[in-house]
């Protein structure tokens, strides 16, 4: 036990004659202060939104970025028209090419009857006043 007694005293008079150390110093230099994180985990949003779409098809051009701020009706981006302008035209092909029929069957039926203007004093089927009478032919 005395041993230990001396052993103690000894360490403790060596930690008592010890130097203190300096404090350190440095130069003060201006400039950025980088600090980096890195992490593992699940990122979850604060809000979710569903959004719905009038259309389906290609995206052509975004139009926003990332974190930017956005108005109500504003362009977020566009679709590839492309199919939507084809079926446009096919449509308007189909119109014309009705109208075609219409204007023939029009001029077919205008040849089953003839119109034709009345003749002072002919008969018109007993209608007062009527200038023009349907025959058919």
């Amino acid at each position: 036990m005395t041993i230990l007694v001396t052993a103690a005293l000894v360490g403790c008079q060596a930690q008592a004659q010890a130097k203190p150390t300096a404090p350190q110093t440095a130069k003060i230099q201006r400039g950025n202060l980088t600090a980096s994180l890195s992490a593992a985990g699940t990122v979850v949003a604060q809000s979710q939104v569903a959004l719905m779409f009038q259309a389906s098809g290609q995206v052509k051009e975004i139009d926003t970025k990332v974190g930017d701020k956005v108005k109500a009706g504003q362009v977020l981006a566009k679709l590839d028209a492309t199919d939507l302008e084809m079926a446009v035209i096919k449509a308007q092909i189909a119109l014309d090419t009705s109208k075609v029929q219409l204007q023939k069957r029009k001029k077919a039926q205008a040849r089953r009857y003839r119109v034709r203007q009345s003749q002072p004093g002919e008969r018109t089927g007993g209608v007062p006043g009527c200038t023009e009478q349907i025959r058919l032919e």
